[in-house]
């Protein structure tokens, strides 16, 4: 038996089943376009002033759109810049019928954005109601799950029940109290940087993963006002160098369009398995929860995503 201790943080997963008439044409890697659409919804919701543009809106501060989906806007004024969702890229399996296709994404939320859930769903039901895909293939939000890791999913709002009702939002990690091995299984791209440049299979090493996972783990807190000393992260980035590990990874070239930029961007990564030894003891509880929160570059359209192999559990 596995000897744990659990952490909470607060911040919870949620998938959001979808009903269409038609099956939407989508990406591979679907967060950027549902970001996308997401992002012009929850705008069109929460702008009081109608200017077309955000800078120089008396309001930027305190904008729900701003502090949610557009913090880098805030971030010029403030110096503070965080995002507080993920939009995960992997799409549930779809289901059809003879008339319906229904199928459902996650978005990890927390930070502000937690605190106006109600909000969220609006704006996804507004994005369905425009339509999603080349073809803009209309559709409805059917319900909302509350998915937390060891817990059993909560329906937390249903097209015929449309209010929040109370659940817990905190997501509780069980961290093994002593591990000397974990292998990652990346499920989406990876992008992890050293002074400013993503780094390839070659180049690419555990104290990367570590030091990227400290990073995410700090970002993640500061979402709920907290912070971490910045000089222990440097100090248990230095001590990971000594930890072994063996990569199977392989590099892809994920691309996105740019909406506001109008131009495609190319956004290089790496996918597979990541075996890890070592005294991992300092590092578990990053480990863990980067598995819900991601890791790495554009997290907030599902990049960086992995699971733990339970066989390592």
């Amino acid at each position: 038996m596995t000897l744990t201790h659990r952490l909470s943080y607060l911040g919870s997963r949620y998938r959001f089943d979808c009903m269409f008439n038609n099956y939407p044409s989508l990406p591979e890697y679907p967060g950027s376009v549902l970001r996308s659409a997401f992002g012009m919804a929850l705008r069109r919701i929460a702008c009081v002033t109608n200017q077309s543009t955000c800078p120089g809106c008396p309001l930027i501060n305190e904008c729900v759109y701003t502090k949610i989906f557009d913090s880098g806007i805030v971030a010029q004024t403030t110096g503070i810049s965080l995002t507080p969702y993920v939009i995960e890229s992997s799409i549930v399996e779809p289901k059809t019928n003879s008339t319906d296709f229904m199928f459902g994404f996650h978005m990890v939320v927390y930070g502000i954005a937690l605190k106006q859930l109600p909000l969220l769903v609006l704006a996804w039901q507004k994005v369905l109601a425009c339509g999603l895909g080349k073809k803009r293939t209309t559709g409805k939000l059917v319900r909302v799950v509350c998915c937390q890791k060891g817990s059993q999913d909560v329906c937390v709002w249903r097209e015929d029940q449309p209010r929040i009702i109370p659940h817990d939002t905190t997501t509780h990690l069980d961290i093994p109290v002593d591990k000397h091995e974990v292998v990652l299984h990346f499920d989406t791209p990876v992008r992890l940087q050293r002074k400013g440049k993503i780094l390839g299979h070659s180049e690419i090493t555990s104290a990367d993963l570590i030091s990227g996972c400290m990073r995410r783990f700090s970002a993640v807190v500061a979402c709920s006002g907290e912070q971490i000393d910045r000089r222990s992260i440097r100090e248990l980035t230095e001590q990971s160098k000594s930890l072994e590990d063996k990569k199977e990874l392989k590099f892809v070239q994920y691309s996105r369009y740019s909406s506001r930029q109008r131009y495609e961007m190319q956004l290089p990564g790496l996918i597979g398995s990541w075996r890890i030894r070592g005294d991992l003891k300092p590092y578990l509880h990053f480990l863990y929860l980067c598995e819900i929160f991601h890791v790495g570059k554009n997290t907030s359209i599902g990049l960086g995503k992995y699971t733990i192999d339970p066989q390592f559990n």
